[in-house]
Order: C-alpha cells, then sequence, then structure tokens
C-alpha cells in the first residue's frame, strides 16, 4: 500500500476519534505509561479497543495508527513500520485487530527483538488462531477490567 494512503488513513482515524466526547476508561494509563514495550488489549468486539488506540493517536503526536486489514496481502507490515518510524518519526505503533495480519505474532516478536518501538496492538482474544494469550506479551482485558470495576462500584 502506498504510504501516503496510510498517512490519510492514520488521519482518518484520528477525526473519527473526535466523535467520542470521552476518553475510554484505559486512556489515562496507557497515556502516562512510557518506555519502549508492547502492551496488547484484548476483548471482545464493541468493547471500545478501536476507540481506545485512536483517541492516543489523537492525543500523542508520535503515534501511528494502523488497522491492518487495510492492508493489501501482499503488503510488507514490518517494511511499512520500519519506513513510517524511519521517514516519519512514528515511535509508538498502534495496530488494531492485529490478528488480520499474517503471522501476526512472528511480526510483534520481529518489532519487539530489532525495532526501537512502542507497540500496543488490540485483538478480540477469539481470533488470534493458536495462540493463548499467556503467549502475548502483556495485554490488558477489557472485560476483565470492567468487571472489576463493576464489582468495586457495586460493593
Amino acid at each position: 500500500m502506498d504510504i501516503n494512503r496510510l498517512l490519510e488513513l492514520h488521519d482518518l482515524a484520528k477525526q473519527d476519534s473526535r466523535k467520542h466526547d470521552r476518553k475510554r476508561f484505559m486512556f489515562p494509563e496507557l497515556s502516562r505509561d512510557k518506555g519502549r514495550h508492547f502492551t496488547g488489549i484484548v476483548g471482545a468486539r464493541g468493547t471500545g479497543k478501536a476507540v481506545l488506540l485512536r483517541q492516543y493517536a489523537l492525543e500523542h503526536n508520535d503515534a501511528f495508527y494502523l488497522s491492518p486489514d487495510t492492508l493489501d496481502p501482499e503488503d510488507d507490515a514490518w517494511g511499512l513500520i520500519r519506513k513510517l518510524n524511519q521517514h516519519y518519526r512514528f515511535q509508538t505503533f498502534l495496530l488494531d485487530e492485529v490478528h488480520f495480519l499474517p503471522n501476526s505474532t512472528a511480526l510483534l516478536k520481529q518489532l519487539y527483538d530489532f525495532a526501537d518501538l512502542r507497540v500496543l496492538f488490540s485483538s478480540s482474544r477469539s481470533e488470534i488462531p493458536g495462540v493463548h494469550t499467556r503467549h502475548l506479551p502483556p495485554t490488558l482485558d477489557l472485560e476483565q477490567i470492567a468487571d472489576s470495576v463493576d464489582r468495586r462500584s457495586s460493593g
């Protein structure tokens, strides 16, 4: 995919996040968290994972939002991310629905091992074939967090 098309989709994602007046409840935690590491956000469809990542992109100029389902099958995600990092100085990559990438766990490992980046990625738990969450980098499970918040507020 043309890099200009990716930049256009990134800008559209940021614009879309403006429709949501309130920040998602995990936004402050993700914004405070700094450093070179990976964070996975796992939850059912419709729990706000994409909105959270888009809000993060809007507030952080060094963050790039990428929805892998917009890539062409022949696109090299590794090469695109490296190019965006080296030529456009993005340091944080927001990979929404990472399971749409072929060999997504291999890409995450390659990025972790060989790129000086921060990655926030989302996925629906049931959508990562053959991978248990214990094999992923530390994850934030939106369903478990919401259940915990509900129990604390009702008790």
